[in-house]
């Protein structure tokens, strides 16, 4: 143990303890992607304070866009057989309406 000694004088006394320790903060926050991706723009500084709505990052869309022109152009023909069917529908029932009126010989 060392021992220092000094004049007599005012002062604050300090005491210096080593120890093994862990230091954690009084609140954590866990974050997470739910869309994983490509970061493009950080829009803070590491250890900067952040509001709700603030901007923090920018992650590559392309993928996602490429994804969702994909996906359309899928649905594209089935739209195209929808109004073509539609169009068969009404017209049989416009036929269906006609042979009802000449099985009730209202019309020739």
């Amino acid at each position: 143990m060392k021992v220092t000694v000094e004049k007599v004088k005012k002062q604050n006394i300090a005491s210096i303890i080593s120890a093994s320790g862990e230091v954690k903060p009084k609140k954590n926050v866990n974050i997470s992607a739910q869309i994983p991706g490509r970061i493009i723009k950080i829009g803070v500084e590491e250890g900067q304070r952040v509001n709700a709505g603030d901007f923090l990052l920018k992650l590559d869309s392309s993928q996602y866009e490429a994804n969702a022109e994909r996906d359309r152009a899928l649905i594209r023909p089935y739209k195209a057989e929808l109004i073509k069917a539609d169009a068969a529908f009404k017209k049989d029932e416009s036929f269906y309406q006609r042979q009802q009126l000449f099985d009730e010989k209202l019309i020739s």
